[in-house]
């Protein structure tokens, strides 16, 4: 359980971080790596892996409660 928890910290504050020095990461790409596309494009596929990050980390909570207590969660989740 504990390393399902480290897991999910790890993937918030990673996204945290790429949505916080995006721009600064999609200009040192540019600058040091690759000089052949404009900043913009790496800015945008770094915005894009942290929402995705963001998005699935609520997906990965379910899944795990999911594994861990079966049709129990599933039933209690359900309409009435």
């Amino acid at each position: 359980m504990k390393k399902w928890h480290f897991l999910l910290w790890v993937l918030i504050i990673i996204a945290t971080l790429l949505g916080l020095f995006g721009q600064a990461l999609a200009y040192y790409v540019d600058e040091n790596m690759a000089n052949n596309v404009p900043p913009v494009y790496y800015l945008t596929i770094i915005t894009v892996i942290s929402i995705i990050l963001y998005l699935a980390t609520p997906l990965l909570v379910y899944l795990m409660l999911v594994w861990m207590y079966g049709h129990k969660l599933v039933k209690s989740l359900s309409y009435k």
